[in-house]
């Protein structure tokens, strides 16, 4: 089964409407964050299937001509899954994701079962919002009520009114869990410790990653003295293990690619942590694989972040199924979605047209 071919598509796909932050809260990053384009890919092979990826935003297209030139007349069913004979760049995961999907196409199976089998039949998820005002707040708490989640992640900077932010959502979902992640703005323990005490009349509140994770010893310190649970975002073995010896965290929210997730997740199962998915708030194919990943670790999952139901368009024929705050992990072969065409081409960057290798 060589690789034939490889479709290359640039795209930007907006946000919905109201779904980041207030106005009143300006952030450089969470302000454009989805106008940075994201490659779509679709391998073909000499046997007549193919299979799709998505980049994280902002690769660039020399890295993903990288993959291709050593990826091209490679027999699929002849490379060794763990590590891919491609160069280990930003666009690595992407392809890997194409791979593993034409692989479980052509063997009928779904991208789980390749990871090593199902062990999660629903994966959870958890609404979201960036940096919002404590109406706004409300508002998608009513939201993601309607719409059968059970908690919510926020961004937050410690100078947002984040106790009455989180009084908003309370009074909504009493029962809702609540992520607050800062992505280490917070700066300092004391800041930290300083939330935790106005906020210790509520239940149900985890801070993600709330000081630089370079000072692992803060974590420490905060895991003894915070009085909440603690997640640290990572994305390599090499972060983690670490933390783990360490006992830095309750949870780890964990990235990488398909293989590299699994991997990572059956050691912090052994550790006795639970774990959830990371995301860049991405599009539906990098979801989807995000979903079998999940499915294929041992670990008790958190909520993750699969979160495409946010933007504009997921670029799939079918969205993710989901349920009651569940993404549904079906038996579908590969990743179990198809790719919109048409949808990818309306959101293409027009001053690049498709292209082959």
């Amino acid at each position: 089964m060589r690789v034939t071919r490889v479709e290359v598509w640039k795209v930007v796909v907006p946000m919905k409407p109201d779904t980041v932050s207030s106005a009143c809260y300006p952030d450089s990053v969470l302000d454009t964050y989805d106008q940075i384009p994201k490659h779509i890919i679709r391998i073909h092979t000499r046997s007549g299937y193919c299979g799709i990826g998505e980049t994280q935003r902002g690769v660039s297209r020399a890295a993903v001509d990288e993959c291709i030139a050593a990826l091209l007349d490679q027999d699929l069913n002849r490379l060794p899954l763990l590590e891919l004979p491609l160069p280990r760049n930003s666009a690595y995961d992407a392809f890997e994701t194409a791979v593993l999907d034409c692989l479980g196409r052509a063997r009928e199976v779904p991208v789980h079962i390749l990871l090593g089998g199902k062990y999660h039949d629903r994966i959870p998820v958890d609404y979201w919002m960036g940096l919002t005002a404590p109406e706004c707040c409300a508002e998608r708490t009513r939201r993601g009520l309607a719409e059968g989640f059970h908690g919510i992640k926020m961004k937050a900077k410690l100078e947002l009114p984040n106790l009455e932010r989180v009084a908003a959502i309370k009074a909504l979902a009493p029962d809702w869990t609540i992520t607050i992640d800062p992505n280490e703005r917070f700066y300092r323990p004391a800041g930290a410790l300083e939330l935790a005490r106005e906020l210790s009349g509520f239940t149900g509140i985890l801070f993600e990653s709330p000081v630089p994770q370079r000072r692992l010893d803060w974590y420490q310190r905060l895991r003894d003295t915070l009085g909440l649970p603690i997640a640290l975002h990572l994305g390599t073995m090499e972060q983690l293990i670490p933390a783990l010896e360490m006992g830095c965290a309750d949870v780890y929210n964990l990235n990488g690619s398909m293989t590299q997730f699994v991997l990572s997740t059956r050691a912090a199962h052994a550790a006795g942590c639970p774990v959830w998915h990371g995301s860049g708030v991405d599009l539906g194919i990098l979801n989807a694989s995000f979903a079998q990943a999940c499915a294929a670790t041992p670990a008790d999952l958190w909520p993750s972040d699969i979160l495409q139901f946010l933007r504009e368009d997921d670029l799939l024929e079918e969205p993710l199924p989901m349920a009651n705050g569940h993404v549904l992990i079906t038996d579908q072969p590969g990743l179990g979605v198809e790719l919109d065409v048409a949808a990818v081409e309306r959101y293409q960057v027009r001053t690049e047209q498709p292209q082959v290798a």
